[in-house]
Parts: structure tokens; sequence; C-alpha cells
């Protein structure tokens, strides 16, 4: 049918070719002769569309990730010039299309802002959120727009909004609270404002998701806000999840805290802290270290050493407690093979008969990334991208060795999430690595460029040339190339520094092995290994070594066939997050059938030489 329709587009009139676009978006049907046809009409006829048709054919593109300059320069053009006849949904669909493609139109965004400020009383609340994430991602805090924003939000929360406010209050849900807690991270001005919001929200029984708390958790730390981080910690992030005192997430998330506060040199603010968590019943091994090295008596912790707090059943975040429980129950202190073997034995034998699954990277793909991580240069930082739980930083940090002796970390880990940021770092503890391995709060895309920052200015302090000698990509696969650009672009990758990269075929992330696969400043080795507590399942790592001194060609749009492929991974992952929260969309029989059709499809758009990894195997050696 796509073929027939794209016979005929260039006899559609404007609406019809907006609707088809719309259909096929809607069914997640990528279809590029069929959008080339679509694009080419609607380019034809761009003074003949009416501010649906403009706002319903960047949807569509954007739904399907189809980059079109040209198309989005002419929708840009035709929305300017009628931007005042645009009902309020158009203009925030349009905004989201312009924002989920990073195409950054200054005087398109500027006549929204008017626009939607000037509608604003007919905007749904669900729809400022998505205007507030849209200007956001694309660095255009606007002022009036984002005080309007606020103030709507923050009369929403409070009950105090208008009668037709009230009448669609069922639109700002947990996930718009989200996307105003990002967009109000992104700058100074708008941080406080953003703590404001998630106390309204919490307080009126939202519970936003832990990537948005993250994004406050970064934003904070990036301006050194040592008091909203705490509070975030202690207050927002148990009101969030945690019930009660003895809550296992509300007392991790007050010993994270507490050790903020202990490394800035507030030990007596700590001990408050981690007082409060003894006497509620939430203390454990960590907690108690920590008290005694805080100067704690050791009187008031009692005869009991194992884990006071628990865990309530399908509460949000229960299987990563439920893990870090059994690590503190069965692991010994201070041992950080004993640590990852308890992970791992809880990944191999607990969750399978809960039909749950451990995402880290365990068994042959753990004895993969330390054989990767001892064949790095040694002079500057590791950086991993995706914490999860603390295992694979853990498993790095012990083939690094311990801390320079400037007491400055081998290792720095990422997470999006505040939740896993706080038990990796109890995890990490826990075994003894908390001076070797820096746990960071907050989006790759927001925080590796204040991490190069700061590498960029040691390297000028020191008068050294030391940067990241080793990186593990473990997050979302579609930021792995962008990622990588970064680090790149600022030029803080060391001579035969060493990526190594997860989940490159399960779901996938097509442009990145693309991108390292065809780079000429890149040495890259694909290999096939099992998924980890995931029976027939097979999966893909990438090992690159980086060779500074070759001269890299232009960046390039990767082939369609990749782009299609990146598609498909990536409606892949989002079925892996449903439900929200520590859900499993996808059985292991679905995955199995995933990752072969992955394989056939990427070993025919690109020339890979695919090799396996027997179980057992040590390439350290190689």
């Amino acid at each position: 049918m796509s073929c027939q329709v794209g016979n005929i587009c260039p006899d559609f009139r404007p609406q019809e070719l907006a609707n088809t676009a719309w259909a096929f978006a809607t069914m997640a049907w990528l279809d590029f002769p069929l959008l080339d046809a679509v694009s080419e009409g609607a380019q034809g006829k761009i003074c003949e569309f009416v501010p649906q048709d403009c706002s319903n054919l960047a949807w569509s593109f954007a739904v399907l990730r189809c980059e079109d300059p040209p198309l989005f320069d002419a929708l840009s053009s035709q929305a300017v010039k009628t931007i005042w006849e645009f009902e309020p949904q158009h203009l925030v669909n349009t905004a989201w299309a312009f924002a989920t493609l990073r195409k950054p139109d200054r005087p398109l965004l500027t006549a929204v802002a008017a626009a939607s400020i000037h509608k604003a009383s007919d905007v749904r609340p669900d729809g400022l959120a998505t205007l507030a994430w849209s200007f956001a991602r694309l660095a255009r805090c606007h002022g009036p727009l984002f005080d309007l924003v606020a103030s709507r939000a923050a009369a929403l929360l409070q009950g105090n909004s208008s009668r037709s406010d009230r009448m669609q209050l069922q639109g700002l849900d947990d996930d718009n609270v989200g996307m105003l807690l990002e967009a109000f991270s992104k700058d100074d001005v708008h941080l406080s404002r953003a703590l404001n919001v998630l106390k309204q929200a919490v307080h009126a029984g939202h519970q936003p998701d832990g990537q948005s708390l993250g994004c406050l958790a970064g934003a904070a730390r990036r301006r050194a806000r040592q008091t909203a981080e705490v509070k975030l910690l202690t207050e927002l992030l148990p009101s969030s999840y945690g019930k009660s005192s003895s809550d296992g997430l509300r007392a991790v998330a007050t010993a994270a805290a507490a050790r903020k506060l202990a490394t800035s040199g507030d030990a007596e603010g700590a001990l408050i802290l981690m007082r409060q968590v003894i006497e509620g019943g939430g203390a454990d091994p960590v907690v108690r270290q920590l008290w005694v090295a805080c100067g704690g008596d050791p009187a008031v912790l009692g005869a009991d050493t194992g884990v006071a707090w628990r865990v309530r059943a399908g509460s949000p975040y229960s299987k990563e407690l439920l893990l870090l429980h059994h690590v503190l129950s069965t692991a010994s202190a201070g041992d950080v093979v004993a640590v990852c073997d308890a992970v791992e034995s809880f990944g191999e034998e607990t969750l399978p008969g809960q039909r749950r699954w451990l995402k880290v990277a365990g068994g042959d793909k753990a004895q993969l990334l330390t054989a990767s991580a001892r064949k790095a240069p040694r002079r500057g930082l590791a950086l991993e991208v995706g914490a999860y739980c603390g295992y694979s930083a853990a498993r790095v940090a012990e083939s690094l060795g311990p801390a320079d002796q400037h007491g400055m970390p081998r290792m720095v880990t990422m997470e999006a999430d505040l939740a896993h940021a706080v038990i990796a770092q109890h995890v990490l503890s826990f075994a003894g690595l908390s001076h070797v391995v820096e746990v960071m709060t907050g989006h790759s895309e927001d925080m590796l460029p204040w991490l190069v920052k700061g590498i960029k200015e040691m390297q000028t302090k020191a008068k050294s040339k030391a940067g990241i000698d080793f990186a593990f990509l473990d997050q979302r696969g579609s930021r792995y190339e962008a990622d990588i650009e970064v680090l790149q672009q600022a030029d803080v990758l060391s001579d035969r520094a060493v990526l190594v990269a997860d989940n490159v075929l399960k779901p996938g992330a097509p442009k990145f092995l693309w991108k390292v696969v065809t780079g000429k400043e890149f040495e890259t080795k694909v290999v096939s290994l099992p998924e980890f507590a995931m029976q027939n399942v097979e999966d893909w790592m990438t090992v690159s070594t980086f060779r500074r001194g070759v001269r890299r060609a232009p960046r390039t749009q990767a082939p369609r066939e990749i782009i299609a492929l990146e598609f498909r991974a990536e409606a892949m992952r989002e079925r892996t997050h449903l439900p929200r929260v520590g859900g499993a969309g996808v059985d292991f029989t679905e995955w199995a059938e995933f990752s072969q059709g992955m394989r056939r499809s990427m070993c025919e758009v690109m020339d890979l030489e695919v090799t396996s990894m027997a179980a057992g195997e040590d390439e350290s050696d190689e």
C-alpha cells in the first residue's frame, strides 16, 4: 500500500499529505520512499498548508525520527507566517516535533512562545509541560513562557487553579511533572523553581520518575548546590517512594545525603541524618560503617549487624532494593569479588523465579569487560555511563587498582535515575570502593559536557594530557553515538583509549555500531555473547581502541538502512520500559527472536565480522 500511496502523493492535497504521514506514524511504520514522496509533495505546496497540516506533518516525521531539513525549513517558514492561526495543541505538537529532532529554529520558537503565551488559558496543562520540555531540550529557556508555565503548574498542584484548569487536571500526570522538572533544571534561573514544583507535586500525590529527579540532582551538582542535593535525598526522593523511616529507599537515600555532608567536612550534619536512619529502623552495614567513620558512638548501633530496613513488595525499585538487601546480607564488606558474585547470584538464582531480569553485564560479559579495562592506558580516568546498581563499576574498578595519591577517584560512573544512583553508591561503599569510584547523577547529555570541562581544566592546571583512558557505555543505546561524539569533540580521549559498549545487538545501537566500525579512528571488535541470566538470548558487545593520531572523516548522517534499524531498536527499548518503573515488557522468547532478527539485519547492512566468546573464555592475553 505504501508504494501505491507514494506514487500518487504528488496529486495529494496538503491535508491528504499530512494525514498520510500521520497514519503511518501512528502505526510506527517507517517507510522512507513514502516519506520522501510526502516531503516532496509538501514542499511544493507548502504555501497551501493550514496550521493543522503543518503540525500533523511535523509531528509525524518526528515520531518516525525522520530528519528532513528541507521539509522542516519549509514547515517552519509557513508556521511562522500563520502562527496566530494555530490552535493551542498545534503549537504544542509543533514545538515537540522540532525538539524531538533537535532542530533549534529560533524564529519558529520565538513565534510559538508568543502565540502560546497569548493563548495560555486554552493550553492544556500537559501541553504546557510539553512546551517547557521542548524549549529546554533546544536550550531555549524562554523566560516569559517558563514563568507562565510555572505559575500555572503551581496553581494546579496547590488546587488554586481556575475551573477550566481543574477540568483538565487529568492532563497533568506524573510524566508531565517529570517534563517540568527536566525543563526547569536546565538553567540556573529556574532550578529553585524546579525544586518548588517537585515539593508541590509530591504533596499533591504525584510520583515523579527517578530520571526526572536525577535531572534535578545533576543540576544541583553542576551548580554546587549541596543544600539542594541533600534536600532531594532526605526529603523529596523518600517522599516520592519511601513511605516510612524503615523503608529501604528512604534509608539508602538518607545515607547518600549523609555521605555528601561528611565528604564536605560536615561530620556533625552527617551524624544527625544517620541517627534518624538508625533510630527509625533503617540501619545496615554501610550506615553503621559511616556512623563510626564520622565519629558516632558505636554503642548507639546496638548488637544487630544485619539489614534493618525492609522492602515493600511491588513498590517502585523493589527489585533493585531486594538486590541491595541480598548483597548486604550475603557478601563480606570490602570484598569486591564477593559483592559482584552476590549480584550475579541474585540475577541468576533469585529473579528468574519471579519472571524478572537483572540488567547487568554479568557472566561472560563481565569477563570481557574487565579484560578490556586491563588493556586500557592507566594515566587518566575510567568512565561508565549507566551505573544502574554499581555492579559493572565495581568490576572495572577492581581491575584499575586503588585511587591515586591525591585521593582523586580512578573512575566516574554516571546514572540518570536518582534512585538507582543512591543504590549504586551503597553497593560501591559496601565493596570498599567509595574512594575509587565517584557516582555522578544526571543525564549524560547534561553531565558529560560538565565532566569534560572539568577534565580540560585539570589538564591545564596540571599541565597534563591525562584524559579518559577507558569508557563503558551501558545506558540507552540511542545515546551511545552522541556521548562518544562529545568526548571526541572535546579531545579528552587518550591515545589507545578502550571503549566498550553493551547491548549493541539487544535491543541494539546501530548508529553507534556504524560509527565505530566505519570510523578510521577506531579499531573495533564485535563480540557475540550470551545475555546474562537470559537463556538462549544472544547479545553483542563492542570493544574499540581509539587511535588519537588518525584524522577522522567529517561527521555524516548514517545511511537510511542504519536509521531504520535504530528506529526498530528504539521501539523495542520502549517496550521494555512498560510498566514505567522496574517492569518487564518483553519476555525471554521475544528477546531471542528479536536479537536474531537484528543480527541478520545488521550483518546485511554492515560488513561485520562478529566473533564469539565461548563460556569461560578469557581474552585478556590477546
